[in-house]
């Protein structure tokens, strides 16, 4: 109603049917290009809570929202809308799987990897890493031992290849490192030169504070992403979803992030010269 003295009014959509929403997406996915909300699950892989598609109604203040599965995928993270296949239509990309815009308001789900391989992505994301015009998928993996050692382990942030017909899978997987659970990505040209750059930061709710968690910058080192270099921002802070790159200002970028356990601060890293 009037967001700038923080005046708003409060419209339920529903009810979703997993634990608590872990990822959610807001794009025009529908026929017609209609809006719909995307969400999954924390409890995704524990209790076979699978995504779910609202519908938003052409008056978005009427509820409940329809809602229906979109995929019996066992995903509960982040999601991305992008045109994979190039038909015009957005088609999601959810971690290990990508989902194609059938049309008429369904998906169709697609592994992109084999087996049991890279089940546990954290954050996601898409853009054309080697050039040649595909978008490529960037996805970096959690790590962590809550039960027994309570440890924080070094697993992959890594780039899928798009094969040219996404349907044809597995897609070639590509390791840029590994780090310490990390749990944070995003994507952006960060120096200006036309070249993207991974923002990555370490995840570790057991020693969260001015430990050992660090914030780093991937740059390429050859055109077609097959070797990186690293440059270490910060190491005081524990990141959890955060390393978000956005416009401070015309042509200022920032980095804004936040930890799971070290939550009292959103801290934020002006980018100046690499």
């Amino acid at each position: 109603m009037d967001p700038l003295n923080g005046e708003w009014e409060e419209h339920p959509i529903g009810v979703g049917d997993g634990d608590w929403p872990h990822g959610t997406l807001v794009a025009p996915l529908l026929p017609g290009g209609r809006l719909a909300l995307v969400a999954s699950y924390h409890s995704a892989e524990e209790h076979g809570d699978f995504p779910q598609l609202f519908e938003v109604p052409a008056d978005p203040r009427v509820h409940p929202w329809p809602k229906r599965v979109l995929a019996q995928l066992p995903y509960g993270e982040e999601f991305v809308a992008c045109d994979l296949t190039g038909n015009g239509q957005l088609d999601i990309v959810a971690g290990r799987y990508w989902l194609e815009n059938v049309g008429d308001g369904t998906f169709h789900p697609y592994q992109i990897v084999e087996g049991d391989d890279f089940a546990n992505v954290a954050r996601v994301r898409v853009a054309d890493v080697n050039g040649n015009g595909r978008p490529d998928i960037l996805v970096v993996e959690e790590g962590l031992d809550y039960a027994v050692t309570r440890q924080a382990f070094f697993v992959r942030i890594a780039w899928f290849e798009h094969p040219g017909d996404p349907r044809r899978v597995p897609w070639r997987v590509h390791v840029v490192d590994k780090m310490r659970s990390p749990h944070s990505l995003d994507v952006a040209d960060l120096d200006g030169d036309g070249e993207l750059e991974l923002v990555v930061g370490e995840h570790d709710p057991f020693k969260p504070y001015r430990s050992r968690s660090r914030l780093c910058v991937y740059k390429k080192a050859e055109p077609q992403g097959r070797a990186w270099w690293q440059y270490v921002l910060d190491d005081r802070f524990e990141h959890h979803d955060g390393t978000k790159v956005f416009e401070i200002a015309p042509e200022r970028l920032g980095i804004i992030s936040h930890g799971w356990v070290d939550s009292r601060y959103v801290h934020l890293w002006e980018i100046g010269q690499m």
